[in-house]
């Protein structure tokens, strides 16, 4: 067997072993195998959209809430979340694929009710945030671009310049005068 690849069997089996083992990887990000379908996700929920650059507060109550955006390929965007008035802070984000598969990317389950988390999207997609029914009523949530080649968001955002060919993203309009993207 050649020197190369002797190491690179070594490293998988090393790897292998250490993920089978409940260990997690240096620098790798856990990996979760919990799928769902967008339209699980969405079932008995109020969907809204979220946007990228602006707070929004999302008012919670006895069914669940659904918040979506879109992030190209590469974008690194900070997810800020805060409970209004303090209480625990329980949020699940899923990555909604091409074929509207879901894989849950990050739970929040916090008890000081404020959570910040760095977010890199691998590829093009579609993401949901997902609070549960019985979530603090109020809470306030701000999506930042910390980083892109291309732009985070395929569409624009509420306050972007909208020049002619350009499209706004979902729920907005572009307003004039001033010809930004707002909220219908």
């Amino acid at each position: 067997m050649k020197p190369n690849v002797f190491r690179g069997l070594a490293a998988v089996v090393c790897a292998a072993s250490m993920a089978a083992c409940g260990g997690e990887l240096a620098g790798e990000a856990s990996v979760s195998n919990q799928e769902a379908s967008l339209s699980t996700l969405e079932a008995g929920a109020a969907v809204r959209r979220a946007y990228v650059g602006v707070t929004q507060d999302v008012h919670t109550g006895p069914a669940p809430v659904v918040a979506t955006f879109d992030l190209l390929g590469g974008a690194d965007v900070d997810l800020e979340l805060a409970a209004k008035d303090g209480q625990p802070l329980q949020v699940e984000l899923w990555q909604v694929h091409v074929d509207h598969w879901a894989t849950l990317a990050l739970s929040v389950d916090d008890p000081s009710g404020f959570a910040l988390h760095p977010l890199h999207a691998t590829e093009d997609s579609s993401w949901l945030l997902r609070f549960p029914a019985g979530a603090p009523e109020d809470i306030v949530v701000h999506i930042d671009c910390t980083g892109s080649t291309n732009g985070c968001t395929p569409f624009l955002q509420p306050g972007d310049s909208c020049p002619i060919g350009w499209s706004c993203d979902e729920g907005l309009v572009c307003k004039v005068p001033g010809d930004v993207c707002a909220v219908e």
